[in-house]
């Protein structure tokens, strides 16, 4: 009997030390990229891992799997490397704005958007003003997208150099130079 208590009791031990490295490691992944993120970008963290789109907005591109993704803002700089299920990232391009997604173990979400000139529902908005493409030795080819905030913050600068790290970035550039001439709302 005492051996069978005694295995119990360590089984127990081992469960609540497992569950309690999980629960950490959780947290620590949650207060770190929250923290860490919010210093550069604004980004907005829910538990669903659904995009809040606007009503009527219109899904053009989204890129699934990006390799990584980098944020720039002076004097701020960041690079995010997507780790599935730990770190999983997407961007969604719609006729009003590019909407990036970070999922942390599939539970937690953060957006953040950059807003086509003349589009988006609040006054304090990051406005997209140039994108281009690049490579990168490490982390391959990349779509590169700057954009100005409407409002100067204490923790960054007005611009931001967003860098997405994926597969064939040439069209997507096309569809957010199409995009920010207006082409995609209008149905040109």
């Amino acid at each position: 009997m005492k051996k069978k208590s005694s295995k119990t009791l360590k089984v127990h031990r081992l469960r609540w030390i497992i569950l309690s490295l999980v629960v950490t490691i959780i947290l620590s992944a949650v207060l770190f990229l929250r923290f860490r993120s919010t210093l550069v970008m604004d980004m907005r963290f829910k538990f669903n891992l659904f995009p809040a789109f606007l009503p009527g907005e219109k899904v053009c591109v989204s890129q699934e799997h990006l390799r990584a993704f980098s944020v720039r803002s002076p004097p701020s700089d960041r690079v995010n490397l997507s780790v599935p299920p730990v770190l999983e990232t997407q961007v969604y391009i719609t006729d009003s704005r590019v909407l990036l997604m970070v999922h942390i173990f599939r539970i937690l979400s953060g957006e953040h958007s950059l807003w086509f000139e003349g589009r988006g529902e609040s006054e304090v908005k990051d406005i997209i003003k140039e994108v281009n493409i690049g490579k990168r030795p490490l982390l391959g080819s990349y779509l590169e997208i700057i954009s100005e905030s409407s409002t100067k913050r204490w923790y960054r600068s007005r611009q931001l150099r967003s860098r997405f790290f994926m597969k064939n970035p040439e069209s997507v550039r096309k569809v957010i130079a199409e995009a920010m001439k207006g082409n995609l709302r209008e149905g040109k």
